[in-house]
């Protein structure tokens, strides 16, 4: 028994130097390293993660908008084809069903508008939005959809057309 002490007692003390010394690090250097100056993120553009089946945030959000039933102002059928956030710009391109809101009469294409930029209005990094139709400008009588305008109310305009102010 003896022998067997002899043994384990140089390696309990080998062993026990050696956790002491892990836990003996100093730890200023990972702290400064975390603290070390990033590079300035650009503005260009606004990477918005992508979930399974092409997804993100802002684009679910939108899609559970335009699926509502009961009093939405939106045609039915109405499919947001692509959406582009670019400085601060969100730029919807929604299916040719949209077109039918130009013929719905100034309150429905309001309450529209109003959806739609409550729903963005959710996310810091859209700022603006614009909407066109399978590419192309969305044409309406009532109001501007091409002009990018403010998703928050009290947002600085572009363009003198407020909030998507008439043409």
């Amino acid at each position: 028994m003896t022998n067997r002490l002899r043994f384990a007692l140089p390696c309990v003390i080998l062993l026990g130097a050696a956790l002491y010394g892990c836990h003996n690090e100093p730890v200023a250097a990972p702290v400064q390293a975390a603290l070390a100056p990033v590079a300035p993120v650009q503005k260009e553009a606004v990477v918005v993660p992508t979930a399974p089946g092409g997804m993100t945030p802002i684009k679910d959000a939108l899609t559970r908008l335009l699926a509502e039933q009961g009093s939405s102002p939106f045609p039915k059928g109405t499919q947001l084809i692509t959406l582009d956030v670019k400085e601060g710009i969100a730029v919807l391109d929604f299916s040719k069903g949209f077109n039918a809101l130009a013929n719905s009469g100034d309150t429905t294409e309001s309450m529209a508008m109003k959806a739609l930029r409550a729903t963005l209005a959710k996310f810091p990094e859209v700022q603006k939005m614009r909407v066109t139709v399978e590419g192309k400008p969305f044409d309406s009588q009532n109001t501007d959809w091409t002009t990018p305008f403010p998703v928050r109310d009290g947002a600085p305009t572009t363009g003198g057309e407020g909030q998507g102010g008439g043409k």
